[in-house]
């Protein structure tokens, strides 16, 4: 993809439509948006596969959303965290389907407050590739507790509104991955942030 996003850079910059001194901003800014393309294909590709987009959906929507906040552990290249997101999106909401729904629940009820603690005591975590500020760490550790609430009120309305589907569980598993990412983070000790 980097290659992709520096050719056309570098073409758009030879015509006179970019500005040179910001060659490396804008690689950036094309390669996150083939990723978030990329992405996109390969999440319809699981839904397809598994014949669970909204699962899948509510899977990828809750990790993602909380983890924006939270950080974590990062793969080393694009290409890496991109096919790891696909593992895990595959597995994950293949194991979510296969539970019986008698089990989903309750899952729910023993997997949640354990992810709730580790997004209370660990997040956020700042990992070498993205250096936050100490500002926008507390900022953070604020947001990611909230996000982790409303993620907990959403999988509890599902649970009680469809609880023979597979969607409430989903949305645990979600904030389980993102949570498994946060205790990764912090074992790997790229956290660059002051401990506190």
């Amino acid at each position: 993809m980097h290659c992709i996003a520096l050719r056309c850079v570098s073409a758009l910059v030879e015509q006179g439509y970019l500005d040179k001194a910001r060659t490396e901003w804008y690689v950036y800014a094309i390669e996150r948006r083939l990723g978030y393309c990329l992405a996109g294909v390969w999440l319809i590709a699981v839904a397809f596969v598994l014949h669970a987009p909204l699962q899948t959906a509510l899977f990828f929507g809750s990790a993602v959303f909380l983890r924006a906040r939270t950080g974590g552990w990062h793969a080393k290249s694009v290409g890496g965290c991109q096919l790891l997101s696909m593992l895990t999106t595959l597995v994950v909401v293949w194991a979510v389907g296969a539970i019986p729904a008698p089990l989903r629940m309750p899952i729910s009820a023993v997997v949640l407050p354990v992810c709730i603690a580790i997004v209370w005591h660990l997040a956020p975590i700042n990992h070498a590739n993205i250096h936050l500020t100490q500002k926008e760490c507390d900022a953070n550790r604020v947001l990611s507790r909230y996000r982790a609430v409303l993620l907990c009120v959403l999988c509890g309305v599902l649970h009680l509104m469809a609880p023979q589907s597979a969607l409430g569980l989903s949305v645990t598993a979600g904030i389980a991955v993102a949570s498994a990412g946060i205790v990764m983070g912090h074992f790997i000790k790229e956290d660059i942030s002051n401990e506190s």
